[in-house]
């Protein structure tokens, strides 16, 4: 089977719904093919990152930021049992939450509405969708813009535009993605946009971080953020895509 082929397997894998057969013939190719062990330890990470900001927005305390050790553990983990025939932790990913707290795997959740900030020179692709709107800061000001819906992603075009501190329509965002900041600087703009100063806790880890990198931010009383590597052909973005629409926030 090719690649391609694979793309729709590691889908299902992280969706948990391969059957044997496809998880035998998913472990066999990746085995051998570098590319598609990253493409499915990255979707694992994506999995592993909203799980846990979920985590944080549920109990509505801070985090320590060890879990972004953890988390890796955890994500080596689920590929060296997937790679060696083991079983999947991504079935028990959740164990130990809140019997209450309602997870990704026990809801049925519509496509959430999501808006991207893009110009249209932008060279990231964007997926065409009903639940997706795309919006470019360079015809009107940010200041001015209705954004709808929880979930906002900036891309590299539109991040020159979020240098005002003074950015309203980001109080009504419950989860920004920041799609390939390219430095350090950028990144300070960005957190600053949201209120986030460097010298404040929410912001620890910040210096450690290795660019350019993706990064996934709750707001609230306490913001949460996770670095994560954003997926590079078409297909694996509209996946991502999928995954995180389908992935509620909960303040």
């Amino acid at each position: 089977m090719s690649c391609k082929d694979m793309d729709r397997l590691i889908q299902l894998y992280v969706d948990q719904e391969i059957n044997e057969q496809e998880h035998e013939e998913l472990r066999h190719h990746i085995a051998g093919c570098e590319s598609c062990l990253t493409s499915l330890t990255e979707m694992v990470t994506l999995v592993s990152s909203l799980d846990e900001i979920r985590q944080h927005e549920l109990s509505n305390r801070p985090v320590p930021f060890v879990n972004h050790f953890l988390k890796w553990m955890v994500v080596t983990a689920v590929i060296l049992l997937f790679v060696t025939g083991g079983p999947s932790l991504l079935t028990h990913r959740n164990t130990g939450l809140d019997q209450e707290a309602v997870t990704l795997d026990d809801e049925v959740v519509l496509p959430s509405k999501i808006t991207v900030l893009a110009t249209k020179k932008e060279d990231l692709h964007i997926p065409e969708s009903g639940n997706i709107e795309v919006i470019s800061p360079r015809l009107q000001p940010l200041k001015s813009i209705k954004i709808g819906g929880q979930t906002a992603l900036i891309y590299p075009s539109a991040m020159p535009f979020l240098a005002d501190k003074d950015q309203n329509w980001v109080r009504s965002m419950k989860r920004l993605v920041f799609v390939h900041v390219p430095d350090q600087e950028t990144l300070e703009h960005l957190f600053s946009s949201v209120g986030i100063a460097m010298e404040d806790k929410d912001a620890k880890g910040m210096e450690e971080t290795t660019f350019p990198t993706s990064i996934i931010l709750t707001t609230g009383d306490h913001p949460r953020w996770r670095t994560f590597s954003f997926p590079e052909n078409k297909q694996k973005v509209v996946h991502w895509f999928d995954k995180v629409a389908s992935t509620s926030t909960i303040h």
